[in-house]
């Protein structure tokens, strides 16, 4: 793992942000520098990449503004065209699936924010959400 990345967890499984461009040993795939990787731990302790999944790689108009965790799902905030996404991976049967969530993004102008609800993520999936924005004159 790149020195610069920040390790995080989530159940068994090691989440990598990549602040450089990798390319893990072993594995065919380069990654670049604002991807979040997942790869389970057992795996990262023995250097084995084959399993990796990248849970968002960054293009020109998309980049990661933030992720929020909870009991079985890891929500992204995904900056795109200037305007707030939210993605949703959920964490079943020892595997990430990307869930449908919809069409809209939230509104030039405006944030959402998302917050666990419980002091240990693990334990509900109950979030905050909080929205925010300015008004534009007509």
């Amino acid at each position: 793992i790149p020195e610069d990345a920040e390790l995080g967890t989530f159940a068994n499984m090691a989440l990598i942000t990549l602040r450089t461009d990798w390319t893990p040993p072993g594995c065919s795939q380069s990654f670049p520098s604002g991807s979040l990787l997942s790869a389970p731990m057992d795996d990262v302790i023995k250097e084995d990449w084959a399993r990796v999944t990248a849970l968002f790689q960054p293009t020109p108009s998309k980049s990661l503004q933030d992720r929020t965790e909870t009991k079985d799902f890891c929500i992204l905030k995904v900056l795109e065209d200037v305007r707030t996404v939210l993605e949703f991976w959920e964490f079943k049967n020892g595997a990430w699936e990307k869930q449908e969530s919809g069409e809209g993004a939230v509104g030039v102008g405006e944030d959402v924010s998302l917050d666990c609800m419980c002091r240990d993520h693990a334990e509900s999936n109950d979030l905050w959400v909080t929205r925010q924005g300015y008004l534009i004159p007509d």
